[in-house]
């Protein structure tokens, strides 16, 4: 969260100034081996970028993700559970970023770990598949229609 990007820090600074208190200044805002730094530097130094731009698209990232979760929540109130696990009936022109949420939210019923996303994109692309998967100790299987979601069993050792 970052509520004052669309502020430009002159800006700031002048509120700040105004209102008697004295800025914390942390050094590691000028030194340079801080990747960081260079970026703010590069940015600022061209006219390129324009922070009020970069303040409204990253306002309308934001309401692009309330709608997603908004999508997400209509989907998951037709995933069905049981004793076992989840069933959903995946539609198959589902868009990548519904169905990955869809999944992030099966395995956190199952209280499984978060995944990396290379490893959720690979989950969906063999349940779209038709296969069988396990990630985070919850197998996914779409080789009967519908996907269904149970514990994995446990590994024999």
């Amino acid at each position: 969260l970052r509520p004052l990007l669309q502020w430009r820090r002159s800006e700031l600074v002048e509120i700040v100034e105004n209102a008697g208190i004295i800025a914390a200044n942390d050094p590691s805002n000028n030194d340079r081996s801080y990747e960081r730094v260079r970026v703010r530097e590069a940015m600022t130094s061209s006219t390129a970028f324009d922070i009020t731009g970069v303040a409204t698209a990253a306002n309308h990232l934001a309401e692009a993700d309330l709608a997603l979760e908004w999508a997400a929540d209509q989907i998951w109130c037709q995933v069905t559970s049981d004793a076992k696990g989840f069933t959903w009936n995946a539609a198959a022109d589902a868009p990548n970023a519904l169905a990955l949420r869809i999944l992030e939210r099966v395995l956190q019923a199952f209280e499984a770990p978060n995944p990396r996303g290379p490893d959720l994109v690979r989950w969906l692309e063999t349940l779209r598949g038709a296969g069988v998967s396990t990630l985070g100790g919850v197998k996914g299987d779409a080789r009967d229609g519908p996907w269904r979601f149970t514990r994995a069993p446990s590994h024999r050792t």
